[in-house]
């Protein structure tokens, strides 16, 4: 199986800078071959960036997206815009979602259900914050653990192996401080347990950087990355698709 690395640019880039780190991207040679890319620009810069990364190995993904194809969903992005756009993953329930803007487990569901009955992978993300984390081990497989059962709540088995989960742990995401490997592996095989599937991909996010990418992609049961920062950074992310 190829190691999913993807980039998540958030609300870093202009759409300018997208479309420059785009054709960087492009044009720089990943040596790893059993690596799988996915670039998740912002909905400003989607077109462009699919535009410039069609019909090579770089696949488009977008941040998040609205359950309902058409209506009343002022500034909301749907379905069927994505789908046109050839957006081929959908990142749904990132603690940034989840955090700011209130997102429930039964809306993470909605969403997630919505981009599998629309052809796109999602990509679940779950994660526990520090307070819980402080708690132990037990208490975050049981906080973790609610994630994954609501996100994946009525998904059909055949469709659990087209979804993605990346564990992010949320005191991790842009502190600088990321997770222990060894950590990161016994929750993935937690999570693993969880969907009842061994064949679904499961990532790590939070401050992963070209520093500890390595030890990540190495460690046992961790299929790939869901990169934040250290995506929009050209040196970090030619040294963490070059491992």
């Amino acid at each position: 199986m190829k190691k999913l690395i993807v980039a998540n640019w958030k609300m870093y880039l202009t759409l300018s800078q997208s479309v420059t780190l785009t054709k960087r991207i492009s044009k720089s040679q990943i040596t790893n071959h059993k690596l799988r890319v996915v670039l998740c620009p912002s909905f400003v810069a989607l077109e462009e960036v699919g535009k410039i990364v069609h019909g090579t190995r770089v696949k488009l993904g977008a941040q998040d997206v609205e359950p309902e194809k058409r209506g009343a969903f002022t500034g909301e992005v749907g379905l069927d815009d994505l789908a046109s756009l050839q957006v081929e993953y959908v990142l749904v329930g990132h603690s940034e979602r989840r955090r700011i803007f209130h997102e429930t487990d039964a809306l993470v569901n909605e969403k997630l259900r919505a981009v599998i009955k629309a052809g796109m992978r999602p990509i679940l993300c779950v994660g526990e914050p520090h307070g819980v984390r402080t708690q132990g081990m037990a208490k975050v497989r049981r906080y973790v653990g609610t994630q994954v059962k609501t996100g994946l709540r009525g998904v059909a088995k055949k469709d659990l192996r087209r979804t993605v989960i990346a564990y992010e742990p949320i005191w991790a995401i842009g502190s600088g401080k990321s997770d222990m490997p060894e950590d990161a592996v016994q929750m993935h095989a937690w999570i693993r347990k969880v969907v009842g599937i061994k064949s679904v991909r499961i990532l790590y996010g939070g401050s992963v950087s070209a520093k500890n990418a390595r030890a990540f992609l190495r460690a046992p049961g961790i299929d790939g990355l869901l990169i934040g920062k250290a995506s929009v950074n050209l040196g970090q992310w030619r040294a963490i698709t070059h491992l």
